[in-house]
């Protein structure tokens, strides 16, 4: 994966990269809708060589039908409709994205 620079990231409508073991994560606005055309993308490094699992803890994830053309994506897997609970992502390091 080609890692991207936080100047590159900088001209999206939002997203950062992590390097923290631990992370929250929440859209633009939220808890009211995020602006339409946004494109969020997060970098998570892993700690180490050997992580290759991210999990992920949704504490409140609806983005109605997955035909609505609003999704989810982390760690290559395409997310979409209403969610709860933890989750877990396998990933191949150094690092995973979570783009919206």
């Amino acid at each position: 994966m080609k890692m991207l620079t936080p100047k590159q990231l900088s001209g999206l409508g939002c997203g950062a990269i992590y390097t923290t073991p631990e992370v929250r994560i929440q859209s633009p606005q939220f808890p009211d809708s995020y602006p339409i055309n946004t494109l969020c993308l997060y970098v998570l490094n892993a700690a180490a060589s050997n992580v290759c699992l991210l999990e992920v803890n949704f504490l409140t994830f609806d983005l109605g039908s997955c035909g609505s053309g609003d999704q989810l994506i982390i760690a290559g897997q395409t997310l979409c409709g209403f969610l709860n609970g933890i989750q877990t992502f396998r990933y191949s390091p150094p690092a995973s994205l979570i783009q919206f």
